[in-house]
C-alpha cells in the first residue's frame, strides 16, 4: 500500500515508507479511527493502531505493535500515544520539580535502534534510544503550595531516552551506565479537589541526565534536569496568585514562563 487510506476502518498487508527494504520514496498513511497492517512502514493515525511488523510512525490512543524480527541495521518505528502494547525499554520516575513536590510518572514505548543481539545495543551508534510515553501524576500538599487546597495535576509526555553504549558485551557493567533524556510534557492542572474544566495547561520541555547507583537491594538511576516552562490559563484565580514557589517566573498576556528543575530517580 502506497498512498493513502482515509476511512473509520483501514487494513492494508504492507505500508511502504523510508524504511523498506528497499527503501520507497512514496509512504502509505492510514488516517481512521481503527487501523491494522501486518508491515508499517508509513504512519498510522487513529484511536487504535496495531501493526505486526512496525519500522514507521503511530499516533494514536492505544498503539499495538512489534518489531521486525533479526534486524542489525536501522531503526524501529516512533510509537506516540497514552497507551503503547509491545512496549521495551520503560521505565517508572519519582521526581521533585520547582512547581510540585510529589511527581511520578510511568512509560510505555520502544527501543528505536535495538538489534538482535543479546546486548541488543545497536551495531551501529554510541547509545541505545528508547521512545517513551509518559503517564504523570503530581500533586503538593498545603503547606508546600502556601494556598488552602493542594494543587494537583495529571498529563502526557513523550521524550527520548539515551543510554551510553560501551560495546556489545551483553554482561559489561559499563553499557547503560549513565543516560540523557529529553522531550515535552503536557500537565492539566488542578487548583481544587475536583477537575478544573477551563483551561488550565503547563507544558514543559525538558532535558534529564542520569547516573546508574547500585545496591545490594535494587539498581537505579539517579537523575536531574532543567525544564523550561509555559501555563496557559483561563481560569480566574491565576497560578500567580496560589503563591507557588516558581523562581524567576515571567507573565504576559500570552500566559506564564519561568525555569525550573527535576531531581529524583529513574528506575527501569
Amino acid at each position: 500500500m502506497q498512498g493513502v487510506q482515509l476511512a473509520l476502518f483501514n487494513k492494508a498487508w504492507a505500508i511502504k515508507g523510508p524504511n523498506s527494504s528497499p527503501p520507497s520514496n512514496t509512504s502509505g498513511w492510514q488516517i481512521g479511527l481503527i487501523n491494522l497492517a501486518s508491515e508499517m512502514h508509513g504512519l498510522q493515525l487513529g484511536i487504535i493502531n496495531r501493526a505486526k511488523q512496525f519500522r514507521g510512525a503511530q499516533l494514536g490512543l492505544i498503539n499495538i505493535y512489534s518489531t521486525a524480527p533479526n534486524r542489525q541495521h536501522g531503526s524501529n518505528g516512533i510509537p506516540v500515544g497514552l497507551l503503547n502494547f509491545g512496549n521495551k525499554g520503560n521505565h517508572q520516575r519519582f521526581y521533585t520539580t520547582e512547581t510540585f513536590l510529589y511527581n511520578f510518572e510511568y512509560t510505555t514505548g520502544n527501543c528505536y535502534n535495538c538489534t538482535f543481539t543479546k546486548s541488543q545495543m545497536p551495531i551501529d551508534g554510541k547509545s541505545k534510544i528508547t521512545n517513551q510515553n509518559a503517564l504523570i501524576i503530581s500533586y503538593n500538599d498545603r503547606a508546600f503550595a502556601f494556598s488552602n487546597n493542594p494543587l494537583w495535576s495529571f498529563g502526557y509526555g513523550f521524550e527520548r531516552v539515551h543510554y551510553n553504549k560501551k560495546n556489545m558485551i551483553a554482561a559489561d557493567p559499563a553499557n547503560q551506565k549513565r543516560f540523557y533524556s529529553y522531550g515535552v510534557k503536557l500537565q492539566h492542572l488542578n487548583f481544587e479537589e475536583e477537575v478544573e474544566k477551563e483551561l488550565s495547561l503547563l507544558t514543559k520541555l525538558n532535558f534529564n541526565i542520569g547516573h546508574i547507583f547500585r545496591t545490594p537491594l535494587f539498581t537505579c538511576y539517579v537523575f536531574a534536569g532543567v525544564t523550561a516552562n509555559a501555563y496557559w490559563s483561563a481560569i480566574d484565580s491565576t497560578f500567580s496568585e496560589e503563591n507557588v514557589n516558581r523562581p524567576l517566573a515571567l507573565e504576559s498576556s500570552g500566559g506564564q514562563f519561568w525555569p525550573g528543575y527535576e531531581l529524583g530517580i529513574h528506575l527501569f
